[in-house]
């Protein structure tokens, strides 16, 4: 009986490891691919460096292109914003900020909400050790939205393993539709 506990626990931990491989050597490039008029809008899911900087960045290449920031933290003030980043607030097209999605899923249906357009090809950039799980809740939270999404990921700097382990545990929960 306990060999055949220590076989299961084993072969659970192999295939742990297995996807882990995958899943991290399968990250996508910072910015895979991205010509800024393949999109129309842009959404930024914060929670990590370089994300909001890189949007405000490609929303300057593409003047006439919404931007939504999604998962600010309330205590992040308009002007600290527009400060670190450039934001111009109440310029055209309009820069949205959201202050309520606290999760990955939250940031979907934000998201959602605000691209009433469901021709429109969205650029949503995150990190890259975020992108699957991002692509895993579309499919199940917006899976309408799902195909005119194209994630523009960002790599931060010096990203701990420990992140990366605990990313894909995440997408594992999300994946199996536990989150």
């Amino acid at each position: 009986m306990l060999r055949t506990g220590l076989k299961i626990i084993t072969l659970a931990l192999g295939l742990y490891l297995a996807g882990f491989a995958v899943y991290f050597f399968t990250l996508p490039a910072a910015g895979s691919a991205l010509r800024p008029a393949e999109v129309s809008k842009l959404a930024v899911f914060t929670g990590g460096s370089k994300r909001i900087g890189y949007g405000v960045q490609l929303a300057a290449q593409t003047p006439h292109t919404p931007l939504l920031i999604t998962g600010i933290h309330p205590s992040v003030s308009n002007n600290t914003l527009a400060q670190r980043y450039g934001l111009v607030l109440g310029a055209s097209p309009a820069v949205t900020l959201d202050r309520t999605a606290t999760t990955t899923r939250e940031n979907i249906a934000v998201l959602q909400n605000w691209s009433a357009d469901s021709s429109a090809t969205i650029g949503v950039i995150t990190a890259h050790y975020h992108a699957p799980r991002v692509r895993a809740l579309l499919q199940q939270v917006a899976p309408q939205l799902a195909p005119s999404v194209l994630i523009l990921p960002v790599v931060p700097d010096h990203v701990p393993l420990h992140f990366y382990v605990r990313e894909y545990t995440k997408l594992l929960f999300a994946a199996a539709g536990l989150v």
